[in-house]
C-alpha cells in the first residue's frame, strides 16, 4: 500500500467496455469516471490512465503495444504502475479459438509481471451476440476458465469474475445493440471493479 502522499497509480487497459462506448458510440462514458469516484469517497487517491479503444482485439497486438509504451514511460520516471486492469477478449471470440484468444491475454498479464505491476484480470461478460451464438458463449465461458486458473498459480493476477456480477439479463445495464452497457450500466460496472480491487489494497 502506497503512502497518503503517494497516489497509486492505475492503469486501465481494453477496448469499447473500457472506454465506455454508449448509445452506438455517439457518446463515451468509462466505468473509470465511477471507479475515481468511489476510490475518492473511500479516502485513497488515486490517478487513473484509461486506454480502451474501440474494435480492438487482444490478438492484433495493439493493446499490447499501448501496455508497453505506458508501463515503459512510468519506468522510465523511477515510477511504477500499482495496479493494470485488463478487459479484452471480447472482439476476438467470433475470430479466434479460446486458446489463442487466452494466450494473448496471458502475453498481457506477463507484460506486467516485467514491470513489477499487479494485474485485476476480468472475465469476458456476456453479450446478446456471444449468447446467441453457443459455440461463442462456450469460448467464452473457456476463455474465463483459463485466466481463473491462471490467476490461481500467478500471484501478480488476481481474477474478477465481473461476468457474473453483471449477467445481460440485467436489460436496464445493457444498451440497445446488446454488446456495450448504458450509461448506467458502465456506472455500475464502475462500482463492481472498485469493490473488488478495494479488498486488494484497502488500509489495515
Amino acid at each position: 500500500m502506497t503512502t497518503e502522499q503517494e497516489p497509486l497509480l492505475l492503469y486501465l487497459l481494453g477496448d469499447s467496455l473500457t472506454e465506455g462506448y454508449v448509445d452506438f458510440g455517439t457518446d463515451f462514458h468509462s466505468y473509470s469516471i465511477n471507479l475515481q469516484k468511489r476510490f475518492k469517497q473511500a479516502g485513497i487517491e488515486v490517478v487513473v490512465k484509461e486506454e480502451g479503444v474501440s474494435g480492438d482485439r487482444v490478438r492484433s497486438k495493439n493493446m499490447e503495444k499501448r501496455l508497453r509504451k505506458f508501463l515503459g514511460e512510468v519506468s522510465n520516471k523511477n515510477q511504477r504502475v500499482d495496479w493494470v486492469i485488463i478487459m479484452g477478449g471480447t472482439n476476438d471470440l467470433f475470430t479466434s479459438s479460446a486458446e489463442s484468444i487466452f494466450e494473448a491475454l496471458k502475453g498481457l498479464y506477463d507484460v506486467c509481471e516485467e514491470y513489477n505491476t499487479k494485474v485485476l484480470a476480468m472475465s469476458i461478460i456476456e453479450s446478446r451476440a456471444a449468447l446467441s451464438s453457443s459455440k461463442n458463449n462456450d469460448k467464452r465461458t473457456k476463455i474465463n476458465e483459463f485466466i481463473k486458473d491462471y490467476a490461481k498459480t500467478n500471484e501478480n493476477v488476481t481474477f474478477y469474475d465481473l461476468a457474473k456480477d453483471l449477467p445481460y439479463e440485467d436489460n436496464l445495464d445493457w444498451d440497445l445493440d446488446g454488446l456495450h452497457l448504458t450509461t448506467s450500466g458502465y456506472d455500475r460496472m464502475g462500482d463492481l471493479i472498485f469493490e473488488s480491487l478495494y479488498k486488494e489494497i484497502k488500509p489495515n
